[in-house]
Parts: C-alpha cells; structure tokens; sequence
C-alpha cells in the first residue's frame, strides 16, 4: 500500500459464517524478548508503522486515534506533539470519523469495555501482520500480574529514547517520543502490588453489574461507573505507568498499550475459565448487535456483532495461559428450558430485581485528593428514624441495619472525579472509624482502589466536563460492624492514599506530577433489593 489515504466510506462487510482460521499463540513479553529474532521484530514493527503518514490506515499514529483523539486546543506538550504529527499530513482530517472510538467517558456502555478492547487489539493484531508481512505475528502480552521477581517492572524494550542495534545508536521505535516522562521511566521502575491486584475483579461472579455494583465487565446502560476489570489492573496500569498512558485521551500512542490490551483480554478469558463464573441476565439481543466498526488493513470496514469478538476461535489466536477449550457465552435461554450447566459459564443466574437507592447519610461537600499525602475524609451517616409518633432516638445507621438483608449492598458513592492534569491519579482506599487519632492504615481496612485514568481532566473555567463517578462496594466492611451492637458510629472515615510504585531500590516513586484529584462529593448509600427472580 503507498502513503495515499485509502479509506472507502461505503464499503461494509459482516462475518456470517465463521471463517477457517490459523490459530497462533500469544505468549508472555518476556518470552518474546529473550528470543532476540522476535524482539527485533517488534521494534520494526512500530519503526514501519511509525514511517507512514497519519491518514495511512495501518499507520501507528491512525491505529493509537482509532482509541481516543485528543482535544487540539490542549496546550499540553503532549497533546501538542500528536498534534505536530496530525497536522504533518494534509489528508489525515479525512480520517477522523474513524477515530474517537472507545468506550470510555460514557461512550456506548461499560460492558463494552472489555468486547471493544479485543476487537481493537485484533485489528491491531491484523494490520500488523500487514506491516511485517508475517501471518503468523502474534502480539505478546505484558504479564504485570505474574508472581515471578520483575513482572511488575516496565520491560527494558520500552526504556530510553535510543536503542542499540549492530552497534550503532538508534531511535527506540519503543519509546513515546514527543509524550510526558513515564512515571515508570528507569530500568527498575515497577507498579504497586495494588495496582496489579486482580482480587477483586476475580471474586466477581458476573460480568453483567447488578444494581450499580460493578460486575467483571460492567453495566449496559450505567454511563460512567467502571466495572472490576476496568478499574483494577486496567486503570490502575495506565496511571501507574503514566506519560500518555495515563489519559484516555492519550494513552494508544504509548506502545506499551497494545501490550498492556493483550493481557487484560488474556485476563478475561481466566475468568471465563474460572468456576461459578456467570454473565448474568443477558440484555435481549446483545450479542446479536454490531455497534462497532473496524478497518481492515485494506481499508475495507469490518463491522461484526459482539458475539463473533465474544468468541475467541472466530479470531485466531489464543493465549498460553488458556485451558484446552474456553468456554464461551450463549444468546441466551431458551424460554421453558433448565438452564445449561455449569461446566461453562452459560448460565444465566438467578437475577436481582426491584433495586432501589437509598441514602445513608448526607454527602460531603466538594473534596480534593493530595498528590503526595494521604487525604482523611469523614462520611456522615444517617441513624435510621423513630417510628411515627415516637420519641425514641434514632436507632443505628440504615447502613449497618441493611446489611441484615440477603440482597442490599453499601456502597461508597464518589462523584465528580476531575483531575488536575492529564495523567491519571491511582489511590488506595481504607475505611475506620473515629477516633481521637487519625486511624492508622495498618488497623484500618482496605476496601477497594480508585483510578482516575477514564476522569476528565478539570477544565480551568470551571465549566463542567464528562461526569465521571466510582463506586465501591463496602458491604463487607459494614457487615463487620453491623455484627457489633456497640457500635452505632455517626460517620465513617475514609482515607485514601496515593498508590505509587517504585524505584529499583524500593523507594517509592513520585506521582506528583500527575496533580491532586478533585471529587463532587463522597457519600454512603445503600442498595436495596426487593425480589429473587430468575430470567
């Protein structure tokens, strides 16, 4: 293909039937770099596609915009180089309406999160093959979450702005020229433990949400609130590696994206391969829906339904970590039937209906997270009223009562999140209760983890941007108390400390530069849920 734009505007195709496939095999980064034939390979790879011009369908700058396209009128440096390289190529505003694609800041759904990702990195995967003229390409996956010593370090490849090769010194196709300093930027840098904690994206039992508590893949419908995979490692990763990655807006034109993709998908399938793993009540015909289109490196537009990426042996690769056969998802139940077993993860469960919101106590007022300090922040709660025409006082929070119930959840409610630059700010959470002394972390208890990669960054008028909220289930936390019938606490606190990694030493790295993190309000809710239904 030459340098022209190719990019037909009418020309659609659907897979209807599924096509013979090759299957190649996604292996660990690391395995891929001790071969040095297939290291080299990957520095040619962004080397080619780095030399064509932004319009160019396979280019590495049309690839990373596919994702998110930054706002020009942005006057950060970063912002400003992938601006250089837009503006380098007269025909690349044709290529626009193929761009600003991804499902974050509440574009399309949350469960789409993890179904637009796969098909993103396959067409990636596809263009790639193109480039090298290598069918048998397969894109290596970065395994932060493995326990092997340096896992969580950012692998040499992507260090240094040149490399070495026969004895010369050259670019580091690798390495985001032009982009903000990594916060993970020296041999030896790693992410947190908590930012590569998979715990809690592992215990959920569904990929659908139920009533605002975030599922393994998340919501339809529930604009703004991430689900467990996203949040932890996917966002906590972004903004643990920093630079491009750690905004939306930016984050596909750091290489270490495509790699950091390969293994939250690879991710996914051990959970679908895990026991009593569920996608809940399906949404009627979701699976049968194609809100997605792709282009093919000839630039033909692909447009597939969901079911064809939700399953995997239509795509042609697997992962080394995959069992022999993964299970895969149904269009649904069909009406009269008993439910598949479960020997895969068919079965659609028994669904909650009837939720409804309650507060459980005022919310605070406007509150900003430090950069480099730990933030204490006091949640009221409410006591539950007197019964009509009583003059008892009010009983224990609703917060605590509720919990006696099978179905409801507390949750930390945090709206409004805004940071103050583009890079994203990863927070640990803890909950205690008052005391004479700010409580110490180590008798606290940790009850999830806030990242602000998907939050808008605060515009300097003030005007209000993308509304992005986080929820964290702290029924667990509640129930402890609830089971004391001494406590009856007025407010909660809640402390949240900046989750850095570090350095090769072990020194915690700095994330100040990423700037504090402003949030609406903080408040306390409960969940109730009426009815046990099956659907």
């Amino acid at each position: 293909m030459s340098g022209a734009l190719f990019l037909p505007q009418s020309t659609l195709y659907a897979q209807t039937t599924k096509p013979v496939v090759k299957t190649v095999t996604r292996q660990p980064l690391s395995t891929v770099m001790a071969d040095a034939a297939r290291r080299e390979q990957l520095f040619t790879l962004f080397e080619r596609m780095r030399a064509l011009p932004a319009s160019h369908p396979s280019s590495y700058f049309f690839q990373a915009a596919i994702h998110w396209f930054p706002d020009f009128s942005d006057k950060d440096p970063g912002v400003q180089a992938i601006k250089a390289i837009f503006d380098a190529d007269p025909k690349a505003k044709d290529a626009l309406p193929y761009w600003d694609q991804c499902t974050h800041f509440g574009k399309g759904q949350p469960a789409d999160f993890l179904v637009w990702h796969r098909a993103y990195v396959y067409h990636f995967e596809q263009s790639a093959r193109h480039i090298l003229g290598d069918p048998s390409f397969a894109l290596p996956y970065w395994d932060y979450t493995s326990p092997q010593a340096g896992s969580r370090m950012l692998p040499d490849i992507f260090i240094g702005k040149q490399r070495q090769k026969e004895g010369k010194s050259i670019s580091n196709s690798l390495f985001p020229t032009g982009g903000p300093d990594r916060t993970l930027k020296n041999k030896g840098d790693q992410l947190s433990l908590a930012a590569v904690n998979i715990t809690d994206a592992f215990n959920a039992e569904r990929y659908f949400a139920v009533a605002g508590v975030p599922g393994f893949g998340g919501a339809v419908g529930q604009g703004g609130a991430v689900s467990a995979i996203d949040n932890v490692p996917h966002g906590a990763v972004h903004g643990g590696v920093g630079g491009w990655m750690g905004s939306v807006d930016t984050a596909a034109f750091d290489p270490v994206f495509w790699f950091h993709h390969a293994n939250i998908d690879r991710l996914w399938n051990m959970w679908l391969a895990a026991k009593n793993k569920y996608w809940g009540a399906m949404p009627d015909g979701w699976l049968d829906q194609a809100p997605f289109s792709f282009m093919a490196p000839d630039g033909t537009i692909v447009r597939e339904k969901r079911s064809f990426y939700a399953d995997q042996a239509n795509l042609g690769y697997r992962y080394d970590s995959d069992p022999t056969l993964l299970p895969q998802p149904t269009l649904g139940q069909p009406a009269g039937k008993k439910p598949p077993n479960l020997k895969s993860i068919q079965q659609l469960p028994r669904e909650i209906k009837g939720f409804f919101e309650k507060p459980a106590g005022p919310a605070t007022s406007a509150v900003t997270l430090s950069s480099s300090a730990r933030t204490d922040i006091r949640v009221p709660l409410a006591p539950l009223p007197p019964p009509p025409g009583s003059t008892a006082p009010g009983k224990r929070p609703m917060a605590l009562e509720s919990v006696k119930e099978k179905y409801n959840y507390v949750v930390l409610d945090i709206s409004g999140i805004e940071k103050e630059s583009g890079s994203a700010g990863n927070y640990d959470i803890y909950a205690s209760l008052p005391g004479a002394v700010p409580p110490e972390l180590g008798k606290a208890s940790r009850v999830g983890y806030l990242t602000t990669f998907e939050a808008p960054r605060r515009r300097p008028n003030g005007a209000p941007g993308k509304e992005v909220h986080h929820r964290v289930d702290i029924t667990a936390f509640v129930q402890k108390l609830s089971s004391d019938k001494k406590v009856n606490p007025s407010e909660i606190i809640f402390t949240f400390v900046r989750s850095v990694g570090t350095d090769a030493s072990g020194k915690p790295l700095d994330q100040a530069e990423g700037g504090p993190v402003h949030l609406r309000s903080l408040a306390v809710k409960v969940l109730v849920g009426s009815t046990d239904e099956v659907i």
